[in-house]
């Protein structure tokens, strides 16, 4: 199947810090010529509004359906179609699309896991497409019987990583930053309760989202700025003496971005214990890991005594 692919479809979100341009990068330096095309681009005036967004969902998947379909009446020469996720795209739109991209191999690679109850993360729509795939693609060991017994005709291991043009030593570190720890994300309740107990040490959070805090939380004074990117990314996580990567209870016994992208930068990985990181990042020798909070302040607390 590799020797066949050719020109390969990547349908998703085409931003510059989106997970299929970062594929599509890769794929091409491969040789591939991969195309990214975001059928979701015609709705970016209705995301404007959450409330329109969330009463028309059925809506928005008919335009998605329509756009797919305009894009494949004009070119369906593709040796294999590589959809991210497609949380928009329905089970309709892909019967459709496959109809009339008959000799393409299509396969989803999902970033979330499809069994997630979350409104941001899952749909019934992203399971009912599961067995239209020719292959699925999951982050997480855990999850490929779920997609097996779901219908997957084929289910792969595909774990996370970093994008080189990205994600590397800065050319150089902030000496303002020694001394204290960081954490780079967008603000989450689960992810707001683990670093309250942190609060009193020297720990600088970036990242969107923090002012959504508690008026009361002794965070406010630990959030820096909103979210880094570049240069500025990596010098943070360079310059930090470790930074703190909190797993999302639906990659908990897994691994995210984060995971590998700390350690690319030149940054000290602080995770939660898992196996599966500590196959990439062994603990105590790759990494520092920690099964709660009691346990991350005590390692933190040991890196900036230079102790650990």
């Amino acid at each position: 199947m590799e020797a066949a692919i050719r020109r390969l479809l990547i349908i998703g979100a085409d931003g510059p810090g989106a997970l299929e341009t970062f594929y599509t990068k890769a794929f091409r330096r491969l040789g591939l010529t991969a195309v990214q095309f975001n059928p979701e681009a015609s709705l970016s005036w209705l995301h404007r509004s959450r409330i329109a967004s969330r009463l028309t969902r059925g809506f928005q998947h008919l335009v998605v359906q329509q756009a797919m379909k305009a894009f494949f009446l004009a070119d369906a020469q593709w040796d294999a179609v590589l959809i991210v996720k497609g949380f928009l795209v329905s089970a309709e739109a892909i019967r459709a699309a496959r109809g009339l991209t008959r000799k393409s191999a299509w396969v989803c690679f999902n970033p979330d896991s499809p069994f997630d109850n979350g409104p941001a993360t899952s749909s019934r729509h992203i399971r009912q497409a599961i067995p239209l795939f020719d292959a699925y693609l999951i982050w997480s060991r855990s999850l490929l019987n779920p997609l097996l017994s779901a219908g997957a005709r084929r289910a792969e291991y595909l774990p996370f990583g970093f994008d080189p043009d990205c994600h590397f030593p800065p050319t150089s570190v902030d000496t303002n930053l020694a001394g204290t720890v960081s954490f780079v994300g967008t603000y989450d309740a689960h992810r707001a309760a683990v670093l309250e107990g942190l609060s009193d040490l020297p720990i600088k959070i970036f990242g969107n989202d923090w002012e959504k805090l508690n008026s009361s939380s002794p965070l406010r004074k630990r959030v820096t700025r909103a979210a880094l990117f570049g240069e500025e990314l990596r010098r943070v996580v360079a310059s930090t003496a470790a930074s703190i990567n909190i797993l999302r209870p639906q990659n908990v016994g897994a691994h995210n971005m984060r995971t590998f992208e700390i350690p690319a930068m030149g940054g000290v990985l602080v995770t939660n214990r898992t196996a599966e990181q500590n196959e990439f990042f062994p603990e105590g020798k790759a990494s520092v890991m920690y099964g709660d909070t009691a346990e991350l302040r005590r390692a933190v607390e040991q890196i900036l005594a230079g102790e650990k």
